[in-house]
């Protein structure tokens, strides 16, 4: 085993470290409280690592929590391992970095994109994807590993969400497939909503179709006043505008399907049921069938619902909406 042997461990003053993301970061949406009160309770036990610049600055090359820590705890100097770039190349440093990372913690999908764009500037594709791709619990897949490399793309909103897990994959891919400056006012809507996995790529999806059937950029859809109205109802909840903005989405994007459904819906409701009888279509009508449901406490009352389904007039006429006379 090669052990890494430091040049020199001396101290450094935090203001002339570079607290943005460097080129060996791999740090993105993480709580910063727990280690500060660490640093607080027992001090630095392991010291980060640093490398120069040539215009004098340093870069965290392992450690950049440490030094954002001690960043927000004042502190004026800290003492650091130096890495000498006549020593180390940055293939090593970022794989050092990257091993020391994982010995303690796991990363989020923003961590995980952020360790690919680093990696991909070092290590061969094919490596990537049969070495390290499995290391990070990611399916050594080419069109993963293009996914994951254009989260650093995103918004910072976007991406602490992603971080946070409050977004997809589907939904990620979804959003990087639609023009830029697309992206944060649709992310606004699915984050104003609340939408959940499904309804997230739901929506997504439907906007991309209007804004292709009508020839209109998906900001002027997002825009529109029936939208925005019913986007900032304050006596709906959150469900509710949901429910409420799919039903005004799908009647634009399809006005006859909607009319169809209403039609059919006013239909039943003059059918007169039974009581715990319900009867649903199929999804755009795709399919010949439709399907009943019937509640019942035991088999007489069954029997007798049975009947009354029976004597009612009409119910041998339900048809389709678009087929024969309604």
């Amino acid at each position: 085993m090669e052990y890494v042997e430091f040049s020199d461990k001396i101290s450094i003053e935090v203001s002339g470290i570079d607290l943005e993301p460097g080129p060996f970061c791999m740090s993105f949406g993480f709580d910063l409280g727990p280690l500060i009160q660490s640093l607080k309770t027992t001090g630095m036990i392991n010291a980060p690592a640093v490398i120069k610049r040539p215009d004098g600055k340093w870069d965290v090359a392992i450690g950049y929590r440490r030094i954002l820590a001690l960043h927000a705890l004042s502190e004026e100097k800290v003492r650091c391992n130096v890495l000498r770039p006549d020593h180390f190349t940055p293939r090593q440093i970022l794989l050092m970095n990257l091993h020391d990372n994982m010995s303690t913690r796991s990363f989020n999908h923003v961590e995980t994109g952020m360790v690919l764009n680093r990696l991909i500037n070092h290590v061969p594709r094919h490596i990537i994807l049969n070495t390290y791709m499995p290391l990070l619990n990611l399916p050594a897949h080419e069109p993963m590993l293009d996914l994951f490399l254009k989260l650093e793309n995103l918004d910072d909103s976007i991406k602490i969400a992603v971080a946070e897990g409050r977004l997809s994959m589907q939904t990620i891919q979804a959003l990087l497939e639609i023009d830029p400056t697309s992206r944060l006012p649709v992310f606004e809507y699915l984050l104003k909503l609340n939408l959940n996995f499904n309804q997230q790529k739901q929506f997504i999806d439907i906007i991309v179709d209007l804004s292709i059937k009508e020839e209109a950029p998906i900001s002027s859809i997002l825009h529109d006043e029936n939208l925005l109205d019913l986007l900032g109802r304050d006596e709906h909840n959150k469900p509710q505008k949901a429910k409420r903005i799919f039903a005004w989405l799908k009647h634009r994007r399809f006005p006859q399907l909607t009319r169809a459904e209403e039609t059919f819906r006013k239909r039943i409701t003059l059918l007169n049921l039974p009581k715990g009888v319900k009867i649903d279509f199929p999804p755009f009508f795709e399919k010949e069938e439709f399907l009943m449901h019937i509640a019942f406490k035991n088999g007489s009352t069954l029997k007798n619902t049975l009947a009354d389904l029976n004597r009612i007039k009409g119910l041998e006429d339900l048809i389709a909406p678009w087929e024969g006379e309604w």
